[in-house]
């Protein structure tokens, strides 16, 4: 099998014409069997849904019949990343993003089998205690008192969210239109300025300027994406 990617937790192969997405074994943990239960799970459901994402997917078992990975077609074309852009590639994506986006934070959320995700307090609250000692007090105040004020934020346009949109996730084709979206382990019910925050990280203002004016987002959107986008370093510590 050929190696085409390799994170923190995964490997993905290829052989056959489908991809092979497999925890590494330092990773087998009850935590991430049910991240790959509930990836698989969603992605099925989203099969009569048209967004671009993996298709004929399956499980795989290892020999204790624990779930250690994902099959499903491999998906033709260039990691973001890797992708080197003309002027009417770039006008492709981001056409193709802003669509990507609508549709998915438009689903039909009934679907998602999960309770809403509160990202500040579900997430960035454990991060940031798990990261006490990489950061200073002053820091650590300074945070802990920003997150506590943005948990509580009522939200009310909830929806489906891919949870890790960045430059590796992204498969384009030769024309700059995304030819699939992958790595769904992270997706929740919650705020789609989250995703927001991962198209301004990784692919800059532009691209998210011309999302929010072509999919008319709420205008106070706008803030918690600065926030969601200032809190990216805590998955990188």
């Amino acid at each position: 099998m050929q190696i085409i990617d390799s994170g923190k937790y995964t490997t993905a192969f290829l052989k056959d014409g489908f991809t092979y997405k497999i925890l590494h074994e330092d990773k087998k943990n009850q935590l991430n069997y049910t991240k790959l239960e509930q990836e698989y799970s969603l992605l099925k459901q989203l099969e009569c849904v048209d967004l671009p994402i993996p298709s004929e997917i399956s499980k795989i078992a290892d020999d204790q019949e624990k779930i250690c990975g994902l099959k499903y077609k491999y998906i033709e074309g260039v990691q973001f990343k890797n992708f080197r852009f003309s002027h009417k590639q770039r006008k492709k994506f981001y056409e193709s993003i802003s669509n990507f986006l609508y549709k998915l934070h438009k689903t039909n959320y009934p679907l998602i089998k999960k309770k809403p995700t509160n990202i500040s307090n579900d997430i960035y609250k454990k991060m940031l205690v798990q990261n006490e000692e990489k950061i200073t007090k002053k820091k650590f105040i300074e945070l802990d008192a920003k997150i506590d004020l943005m948990s509580k934020v009522k939200l009310t346009d909830l929806s489906l969210v891919h949870g890790d949109i960045n430059d590796r996730n992204i498969i384009l084709k030769n024309n700059g239109e995304i030819s699939g979206v992958i790595d769904w382990s992270e997706h929740m019910l919650s705020d789609p300025a989250y995703d927001l925050a991962g198209v301004l990280v990784y692919f800059g203002e532009d691209v998210l300027n011309h999302i929010l004016t072509q999919n008319k987002y709420s205008g106070e959107m706008q803030e918690r994406i600065n926030y969601y986008a200032s809190m990216e370093f805590l998955f990188h510590l």
